[in-house]
């Protein structure tokens, strides 16, 4: 009782996280750039296909924003922020 526990490095998951960040730093000359990126190498990720979205929506293309928030939904249909993104017009 009362000693301190012994807790070495060991190079955990946010350690790992943080090396494929800096990893991709080059990737991220814009944010085009890592958006097509993200797309290309992530395609399972719901939250890419949202930013893109988000992305088209902004530029008018608004065809192509429901494309992608339809597909973000069916990665994911449990995100709330996903329901209020569907009336684009």
């Amino acid at each position: 009782m009362g000693g301190t526990a012994n807790v070495g490095w060991r190079g955990g998951p946010a350690d790992r996280s943080c090396a494929r960040s800096v990893a991709r730093l080059p990737v991220w000359k814009s944010n085009k750039d890592f958006l097509l990126t993200t797309l290309q190498e992530h395609p399972e990720s719901y939250r890419a296909h949202e930013w893109a979205a988000a992305v088209l929506a902004g530029m008018g293309d608004t065809a192509a924003a429901r494309r992608e928030y339809a597909r973000a939904d069916s990665l994911f249909a449990g995100d709330p922020h996903l329901d209020a993104a569907r009336p684009i017009t």
